[in-house]
């Protein structure tokens, strides 16, 4: 899995989070925070998140993928929020407003 790392004039910030999704309907997408040890752990239930179709196919859910999302701060709150873009098969989009508490709210 790669950082993800964007650039601030001279300076660079590496996220605390990372969304991690799947463009495979076997694979679940997930929410990963740093451990502050230059290693992440998955957060998705932790903190409130339901991405959509988080759960693989196989275990009968009728999981599918997601087009993509994106992390900003929406609110303008200080906060990074997630954007989830539903799949090809009709699925909604999804806003996760944070709580700066670690949890999230689903605004959709």
């Amino acid at each position: 899995m790669k950082k993800q790392i964007y650039f601030a004039g001279t300076f660079f910030v590496v996220l605390s989070i990372i969304l991690v999704l799947s463009d495979k309907k076997s694979v679940a997408n997930n929410l990963m925070a740093s451990a502050g040890t230059l290693s992440f752990s998955n957060q998705t239930a932790a903190a409130g998140v339901t991405l959509i179709h988080s759960t693989p196919i196989t275990s009968g859910d009728g999981a599918q993928m997601i087009s993509g999302g994106a992390t900003g701060d929406f609110n303008n709150d200080g906060w990074a929020d997630l954007y989830v873009i539903g799949g090809g098969d009709g699925q909604a989009d999804a806003l996760f407003i944070n709580q700066g508490s670690g949890t999230f709210a689903n605004q959709t």
